[in-house]
């Protein structure tokens, strides 16, 4: 069995991720869209209980997500949210909700 080498521009990267919120939600997924968080610096464990709370909710156009953040990263802590949809349509909505159910504050 040969390499996939030859069909690479460079060298495959690779991340050893840690599920901190497994996947919520339910039907097929078609699309995901992943969001990388960066934490400032002290605020990583509130961005986790946000992000958490986030992946949790229901949002339009969204079929599902899950949380989870790499382990021993070089540049320090990141989140990903993986956000699933069954349609581009789906990726709309979710989009056009986006600024007050995705990224606001939980009340």
């Amino acid at each position: 069995m040969g390499t996939i080498d030859h069909y690479l521009a460079r060298p495959a990267a690779s991340e050893l991720c840690e599920t901190l919120v497994p996947r919520q939600g339910s039907g097929r997924a078609k699309f995901a869209l992943g969001i990388k968080h960066y934490p400032a610096a002290g605020k990583g464990p509130e961005l986790r209980q946000f992000l958490e709370e986030r992946v949790r909710t229901d949002i339009p156009g969204r079929i599902g997500a899950h949380l989870t953040t790499q382990v021993a990263p070089p540049d320090g802590a990141t989140f990903l949210v993986p956000h699933l949809f069954a349609s581009l349509a789906g990726l709309d909505a979710f989009r056009a909700a986006g600024g007050r159910t995705c990224h606001s504050k939980p009340s």
